[in-house]
C-alpha cells in the first residue's frame, strides 16, 4: 500500500540517535545505505506527502529520508541543522530496473551544519532518483557536499544480472535513474569543511541525461588542507547542462574550479 496526501506543516522535531552501525556494501536488494539507516521524517511508499515549515534540528542521521518509491512529495521552507548525516536525501534503488524516487520537490530550504556524525554529509542528495525540482534553497556549513548527485558506476552493473536483467553496455542507462533533475537558484557556501576531493555541488556515476545545474550562487568555500572544485563532475557524471551559475570567493587554496 502507498501512504497518500498527507501534510505536515509548522512543527518542530528534533533530538533523535544516530545509527549504531556504520559501514557495510549494497545489499542484495540494491539498497545502498547504511544498516538502520533513518531519518527523522522517513518516507517509504510514499506519494503526495507535503513537509512545509518545519523545524527539524538535531537529528542523529538524516532528516528527511525520502527511501525508495517516493514519488511527488514537496519539502518546502523547512529550516534544518545540526543534522548528523544529510539534511535531504531521496534515494533510489542502487541496482534496479524500477524507476521509483522520482517527481519530488525540493524548495526554499535553509540547510545547515550538516555531517555532525559522518564526514560525508550533504544539504541534499539525490541517489538513484530522478525528474526531480531542487531550487531556492539556501545550504551552508557541510562536511562534504552542499548538493550531490549519485547513482551507481557501470562496474558495479554491467555484466550482472539485475532484477532478472542482464546488463550490458548498450542497455545500462536503463538503470541510471538519477536524471532529468532541475537543481536552479540555490544559494550554496562553506562546503567540504571536512573532506577534500569533493566539490560544493558533485556528482558521480550518473549518466541519466538531461540534469541541469543553472541560475545557482556558490560562494565563500573553501580546503585549506587540501584540493576540491567547486562543481566537480566525477566519474561517469555525463549529458549535464550547466549554465549561468555565479561562482566567487572558492578554493582559493590548492584547489580547483570547476
Amino acid at each position: 500500500a502507498v501512504v497518500r496526501g498527507i501534510v505536515l506543516d509548522g512543527l518542530e522535531i528534533c533530538c533523535t540517535d544516530s545509527v549504531n552501525e556504520i559501514g557495510g556494501d549494497p545489499g542484495p536488494n540494491g539498497d545502498a545505505v547504511y544498516p538502520e539507516e533513518d531519518g527523522m521524517v522517513y518516507l517509504e511508499y510514499a506519494e503526495a506527502i507535503e513537509i512545509r515549515n518545519c523545524h527539524l534540528h538535531h537529528a542523529g542521521m538524516h532528516a528527511i529520508f525520502g527511501n525508495r518509491w517516493v514519488q511527488h512529495c514537496i519539502f518546502d521552507g523547512n529550516h534544518i541543522h545540526d543534522v548528523g548525516f544529510t539534511g535531504v536525501l531521496l534515494n533510489g534503488a542502487w541496482r534496479g530496473i524500477r524507476y521509483e524516487n522520482h517527481h519530488n520537490t525540493v524548495t526554499n530550504n535553509y540547510i545547515h551544519n550538516m555531517g555532525l556524525v559522518l564526514g560525508q554529509g550533504s544539504g541534499i542528495q539525490l541517489v538513484q532518483s530522478g525528474d526531480n525540482v531542487v531550487a531556492h534553497n539556501r545550504v551552508h556549513t557541510t562536511t562534504r557536499y552542499s548538493i550531490s548527485l549519485k547513482g551507481p558506476h557501470p562496474q558495479h552493473i554491467v555484466y550482472h544480472q539485475v532484477d532478472g536483467v542482464y546488463v550490458r553496455e548498450h542497455n545500462k542507462e536503463h538503470l541510471a535513474h538519477t536524471r532529468h533533475n532541475r537543481i536552479l537558484y540555490n544559494d550554496m557556501s562553506n562546503a567540504n569543511t571536512d573532506s577534500q576531493d569533493t566539490g560544493v555541488i558533485e556528482s558521480w556515476g550518473v549518466y541519466g541525461p538531461d540534469n541541469r545545474i543553472q541560475h545557482n550562487l556558490i560562494h565563500d568555500s573553501l580546503i585549506p588542507f587540501s584540493f576540491g572544485l567547486v562543481i566537480y563532475l566525477d566519474d561517469m557524471a555525463s549529458y549535464y547542462t550547466i549554465t549561468h551559475n555565479i561562482l566567487h570567493t572558492l578554493q582559493k587554496q590548492k584547489t580547483q574550479g570547476v
